[in-house]
């Protein structure tokens, strides 16, 4: 860190700091802190408009470079004259800033080649025409990570509901467990079904896929804003096959599938391109007792993971992957038959999935924020009639 001695400005360089990053899976998430001003701090992955202000995001992600950006921006001092300049700090351990940036007299900044998985931690100060430099801003942290099921911008998960007596789809808009307002989706009767939800353009927002258990016909719906915008079909598979989820299992920024066969046991994930197939691969077998419950990144890698359900002891398990490869397991606390595991996002947006829980007796729902996998605390959802279902995966 720059030490400018006694040439030390007696104002904070921010009534309030605005973070937004961008990963080439364009996603987004916000994060709120409170600072001595109550200053209001969000972490985003796609463009937004915050206080009047644009922000747009870029940014690159790879599988073979697994390396995102993100930008940073921040309100210039309001007591303060003859500014000249910006410097952020970062680094990857709390108050230890290794990497500094002379932005010049801007309140925007990018930061490249950023470690998906890796928390990074980030100051800003500003000096002014005759070099004296302030005391830092409030310290923000991010860690690259996963893309959060999100339809209309932002870092937090939302939640597709199904109204099964009739086929209609409604799209909770969530900030972090608090559900905002709702969009119908419209009505899409049996034999289709909701089967998934992912970024599948990297676009920075979900797009659906449905399934028609009869024909085996599947196809994709590419959204704009909760707002369907086209689609495209998929091949045809046997009705054996079901698409149990989807997410981006190859760090490409893009969404990706995942089958089970409800007869043999055999699982397997299509990589996608732009939503077409371009390769498989085989996952293991195993017993039909066990099914694929959600598609989530639980460790923060950039890569999506599997959470299992086993639907006659209530057993519950993580699969961790890379690449879609199995690489290890955790299990998770048993939990009665009565409730069910209805998907996986990032509902608090810190970079790692969490998974949604309901109760098909009572309509009771429920949040399990997860770290790492390991649940930490949870939060309820109320009770929602059992006609509902949260269809999301």
């Amino acid at each position: 860190m720059r030490n400018p001695s006694n040439k030390r400005l007696t104002f904070n360089p921010t009534d309030g700091m605005r973070v937004a990053r961008d990963s080439t899976r364009k996603n987004a998430m916000i994060v709120s802190l409170m600072a001595a001003l109550e200053r209001l701090i969000a972490i985003v992955r796609r463009a937004i408009a915050l206080c009047g202000i644009g922000l747009l995001l870029s940014g690159s992600l790879s599988q073979a470079q697994t390396t995102s950006s993100l930008t940073l921006a921040w309100n210039p001092p309001s007591d303060a004259s003859g500014i000249a300049g910006y410097f952020v700090y970062y680094g990857t351990s709390s108050g230890s800033y290794q990497q500094i940036i002379n932005v010049g007299n801007t309140t925007t900044a990018t930061i490249s080649n950023l470690t998906v998985g890796q928390t990074y931690y980030f100051v800003v100060t500003v000096y002014n025409t005759v070099g004296f430099e302030s005391t830092p801003s409030n310290q923000v942290s991010f860690t690259p990570g996963s893309v959060p099921k999100r339809f209309t911008g932002g870092g937090y998960a939302d939640l597709l509901w199904q109204y099964t007596p009739t086929g209609d789809y409604y799209i909770w808009l969530m900030q972090g467990t608090v559900h905002v307002s709702n969009i119908y989706l419209g009505r899409v009767p049996a034999p289709w079904r909701l089967a998934g939800a992912g970024d599948f353009h990297g676009d920075g927002q979900s797009g659906l896929v449905w399934e028609n258990t009869m024909t085996g016909q599947r196809a994709l719906w590419f959204l704009n804003n909760g707002t369907f915008v086209s689609s495209i079909f998929l091949p045809t598979v046997s009705t054996d096959w079901h698409i149990a989820g989807a997410g981006d299992f190859n760090g490409d920024g893009q969404a990706d599938l995942v089958w089970e066969n409800t007869v043999t046991g055999q699982r397997a994930i299509w990589f996608l391109n732009n939503g077409t197939f371009a390769s498989s691969i085989f996952l293991p077998t195993v017993s039909t007792d066990w099914h694929i419950a959600g598609v989530g990144d639980f460790n923060g890698d950039g890569q999506a993971d599997l959470v299992w359900e086993n639907t006659v002891t209530g057993q519950h398990a993580i699969w961790f992957l890379n690449n879609g490869t199995f690489v290890s397991s955790i299990f998770l606390p048993t939990v009665s038959t009565d409730w069910h595991i209805a998907g996986a996002g990032d509902f608090n947006a810190d970079g790692q999935a969490d998974l949604v829980w309901e109760n098909t007796i009572t309509g009771e729902r429920a949040i399990w924020f997860l770290n790492n996998g390991v649940p930490t605390s949870t939060i309820s959802l109320g009770i929602v009639p059992t006609a509902w279902d949260i269809t999301e995966h």
